[in-house]
């Protein structure tokens, strides 16, 4: 007899609406300066290196857990060929939603709210897993 079922919340029940490149784009737009894209992906691995590590911030504050992303943004924002700018265009690619630091960086699909209620209906207990640290309030109400 099935108990439970667990969804995984992202790219299951919801998807972010703009992809790091596309905020990127726009945000460099706006500064006037242009991003290298033939270095994107080699940038991207870099930045995403080692952030799947278990619990990677456990030994540090919130505030040093921000500054060492900011850092790290930094870092990426200069290697595709940013040098103006990078840090409030690095503040604007992270509010943007790019570590999902933003609430409304996500939507739900468009069969995440009647899958759910099926499964309510049926009987099941439903609860959010994520390992998201931004309040859920808004795709969850």
């Amino acid at each position: 007899m099935v108990k439970a079922v667990f969804f995984d919340f992202y790219e299951t029940l919801c998807f972010h609406r703009h992809s790091l490149e596309e905020n990127l784009e726009r945000i460099a737009e706006s500064y006037g300066v242009e991003v290298n894209w033939e270095r994107c992906d080699t940038a991207m691995e870099r930045l995403f290196a080692g952030t799947s590590a278990p619990a990677p911030t456990a030994d540090y504050s919130l505030l040093e857990s921000s500054i060492t992303v900011m850092m790290r943004e930094c870092e990426f924002i200069r290697e595709v060929g940013i040098e103006k700018h990078v840090e409030q265009i690095a503040w604007e690619l992270l509010q943007s939603g790019h570590y999902r630091f933003a609430a409304n960086s996500a939507t739900l699909y468009d069969d995440a709210i009647p899958t759910l209620q099926r499964f309510r209906d049926a009987g099941f207990k439903l609860a959010i897993v994520s390992n998201w640290n931004t309040p859920l309030d808004p795709l969850t109400e």
